[in-house]
């Protein structure tokens, strides 16, 4: 195992990786994480895991003529870009990707609270302090070293600045149609498919809550970016009503 891979090195990585897309980098110590972020306890070693994302509407600009032909085209080019970034600036550190894959044993949205990337949002949704709404994580791989001087090592995570704790308005709770949303409970869920569901639904190819939240609106995905996402999940919503 390399022993330890330095500031410099993850800064041209960040920077690479960038260029693809994936603007949201941070590391974390394998070691230190919760047992509440695994769903099966994948790495006992100790090591590094580093957590790709993007924010706001890079992503789709850099990545989208680029996709692969696939099912699953965004979680294969975010596989792909991030493996050859890895191999051209740790060639030597052993490394294994924890998602995208069919078996992913980490539970994403508690990583991202976990990593400070995310606050809790009345939509179920994580709450980024720079992008609200609109960021999402991409890849997450185990690194097989240390980083040194760095939050890898076993320091507290940045708090994210929680907006919707001090939203007064909370516009999202009033625009959601399907009533689905409360500042008291998780969003019901059951609800919010019965709408997206329903004919001539406002909310079929995008949300129409998440639209209506101010932070960060001016890194709210673009129309087809929305419709995109919002389409795989409708299809998967319908599938799972069918079975």
């Amino acid at each position: 195992m390399t022993t330890a891979i330095d500031e410099k090195t993850l800064e041209t990585l960040a920077e690479c990786l960038q260029e693809v897309g994936l603007n949201l980098m941070t590391t974390l110590s394998a070691r230190a994480l919760g047992a509440e972020i695994w769903l099966e306890r994948a790495i006992t070693d100790g090591g590094t895991i580093l957590l790709l994302g993007n924010g706001g509407q890079a992503f789709w600009r850099h990545s989208r003529e680029n996709w692969p032909g696939g099912e699953h085209p965004v979680d294969e080019y975010s596989a792909r870009v991030s493996a050859e970034a890895l191999q051209q600036h740790l060639p030597n550190v052993q490394r294994t990707r924890l998602f995208p894959r069919d078996d992913c044993p980490v539970v994403l949205q508690r990583l991202m609270v976990g990593a400070g990337w995310h606050s809790l949002s009345p939509l179920g949704m994580g709450m980024h302090t720079e992008y609200g709404l609109w960021s999402a994580c991409r890849a997450v791989w185990w690194l097989g070293a240390e980083v040194v001087d760095s939050k890898a090592v076993d320091t507290p995570v940045d708090t994210p600045v929680d907006h919707c704790a001090s939203c007064v308005a909370k516009p999202c709770l009033e625009a959601c149609p399907a009533g689905a949303l409360s500042a008291a409970r998780s969003p019901n869920l059951s609800a919010c498919a019965d709408h997206r569901l329903s004919a001539g639904s406002s909310c079929e190819r995008s949300c129409v809550a998440r639209v209506a939240c101010p932070v960060a609106a001016d890194h709210r995905y673009v129309p087809e970016q929305l419709n995109y996402h919002y389409d795989l999940a409708l299809s998967a919503i319908a599938r799972y009503r069918n079975d």
